[in-house]
C-alpha cells in the first residue's frame, strides 16, 4: 500500500518569486511571521515547507491565496509538479491543524459584532480553511485505501 503523496516541488519558488514582486525582504516576512530568515530561506530552497498555520499567515502577507502557495493552482485540486513526498500521517495532521485555526476563528467570529467589516474578511478565510481542510483530508484519505 502506498502511503506517501507527492506535493508540488515549486511552493518555495512561489513563495521566493511572490514576496520578490512585492519587493518584501526575508529579514520582513521572518519578522511577521515570527519566524527566523534561515526558515523563510528553507522554503524558498526546498529544504522545507510550511507548515498549514503558517500558510495562513503567509498567503495574507504575500497577498496570495492559501491554496495558489500550496498546489501552484487557482483553484482547489490537484497538486501539480511532483517532488517531495509527504505521508497521510502528515497531511491529516495538516488538516488537524487547520481544524484547529477554523474553531479558533469560528471562536472569535462569535465573539465580535456583526457590524464589524472584519466579519466579512473572517468569513472568507474560514471558507478557504475548509476549502483547504477538504482537498487535504480528500488527499490522505486516498493514501490510505
Amino acid at each position: 500500500m502506498n502511503t506517501q503523496i507527492t506535493v508540488a516541488k515549486t511552493i518555495g519558488k512561489r513563495i521566493l518569486n511572490q514576496r520578490s514582486s512585492l519587493r518584501l525582504s526575508q529579514d520582513f516576512l521572518a519578522d511577521h511571521l515570527g519566524l527566523t530568515t534561515e526558515t523563510i530561506n528553507n522554503w524558498e530552497t526546498e529544504k522545507t515547507v510550511p507548515f498549514a498555520d503558517q500558510l495562513i499567515q503567509l498567503a495574507n502577507i504575500l497577498h496570495s491565496d492559501v491554496l495558489w502557495l500550496i498546489s501552484g493552482n487557482e483553484q482547489c485540486g490537484e497538486f501539480t509538479e511532483p517532488t517531495s513526498i509527504i505521508t497521510s500521517n502528515q497531511l491529516n495532521s495538516w488538516s488537524a491543524d487547520i481544524g484547529n485555526c477554523r474553531m479558533a476563528l469560528s471562536n472569535a467570529m462569535d465573539c465580535m459584532p456583526q457590524e464589524l467589516c472584519a466579519i466579512g474578511t473572517l468569513t472568507i478565510v474560514f471558507e478557504k480553511l475548509d476549502e483547504l481542510q477538504e482537498v487535504i483530508s480528500k488527499k490522505a484519505d486516498k493514501l490510505q485505501d
